[in-house]
């Protein structure tokens, strides 16, 4: 099996493939957390971790895409609790570059365990704490806003890319396990 992770945390950002993976962020551990959240980032070559730049801001609760650790992006995220953190940021394998436009423009609780898929230049943004319905894009750039998910979900996933994707799985408002899933495709997220 892989080697276990330089530090543990949990709820923090992931973005890449099993041979070029990046973890960001996520707790201090304990639950509720206890107000601090981690900066750390790591990177996963298919056999072993090394600890990369820091992330920006301390975060957790924040999500990441991307199709390597040399093209991530991570947005989202609260620290302290509850608290508002909502950065976003990129990285190159070197440095991070946090954007000027942050998530909670479009995007209610901070994006705080939504889902996203795609790449730093071309991703989507659904769910979140509480069941969020709004979902939004991101250019690279900027924000947009997408029509609203037909049932709300808070850790759900995502699959596809920003124009074609799978929103699954996830809790939903009065129920704890969720099994729903909705087809986005560039209109509309359509319950599947």
């Amino acid at each position: 099996g892989a080697p276990a992770m330089p530090s543990t945390r949990s709820y923090g950002a992931s973005a890449g493939i099993q041979t070029s993976a990046l973890s960001t962020g996520g707790d201090d551990g304990g639950w509720p957390p206890s107000g601090g959240g981690s900066t750390n980032a790591d990177s996963y070559n298919g056999s072993t971790w090394a600890s990369e730049t820091a992330y920006p801001t301390s975060s957790y609760g924040n999500t990441g895409c991307g199709t390597s650790e040399t093209e991530a992006f991570v947005a989202g995220g609260q620290v302290p609790y509850p608290g508002g953190n909502p950065s976003v940021a990129t990285y190159n394998g070197t440095a991070w570059t946090l954007t000027a436009t942050p998530l909670n423009t479009l995007l209610p609780a901070n994006g705080q365990q939504m889902a996203k898929y795609g790449t730093s230049t071309n991703a989507l943004a659904f769910g979140g704490a509480s069941g969020q319905t709004a979902t939004a894009s991101w250019n690279g750039t900027a924000w947009a806003s997408q029509p609203n998910m037909g049932t709300g979900r808070t850790s759900g996933g995502g699959l596809g890319i920003a124009t074609s994707a799978l929103a699954v799985g996830g809790e939903s408002p009065g129920t704890p396990y969720g099994d729903q899933v909705e087809e986005f495709t560039g209109a509309a997220l359509e319950t599947q």
